[in-house]
């Protein structure tokens, strides 16, 4: 595809979006990949990497890397949480929550798990 220089450029803000809320394993995104695009994002130039959502130290620590990436981690932004915002035009949905930062952000990466549940055929996250 390119590799991600062509998506992150040097001084961009990229908004990592890892599904990792969840504790039993296969529901949650590998922190594994998680930190590996978080480095990539940091070697390709970013100037801020948010991660957006709430997450807790102990995703990142699932990771036999978590040690090797901590200064990486710190350096990271979080997003502050959700806001409504009117959806112009929209005939059913008038107003929607998104992450407050979500339209500051050159890039969005998602990283989402696929799975499925009883509300969900496939589920990918985002």
């Amino acid at each position: 595809m390119g590799g991600i220089e062509k998506y992150v450029r040097e001084g961009s803000r990229v908004g990592l979006l890892p599904n990792g809320k969840f504790s039993n394993r296969g529901t949650y995104t590998d922190p594994d990949i998680s930190l590996a695009v978080l480095k990539l994002c940091s070697d390709a130039g970013a100037k801020d990497i948010m991660i957006l959502g709430t997450y807790n130290d102990e995703y990142w620590k699932r990771s036999g890397h978590y040690n090797t990436h901590y200064e990486i981690l710190q350096k990271t932004s979080r997003s502050k949480g959700h806001k409504k915002i009117a959806v112009e035009k929209g005939i059913i949905v008038k107003e929607a929550e998104m992450i407050e930062e979500l339209f500051d952000l050159d890039v969005l990466i998602n990283l989402p798990v696929s799975k499925h549940h009883n509300a969900a055929f496939l589920t990918c996250y985002l």
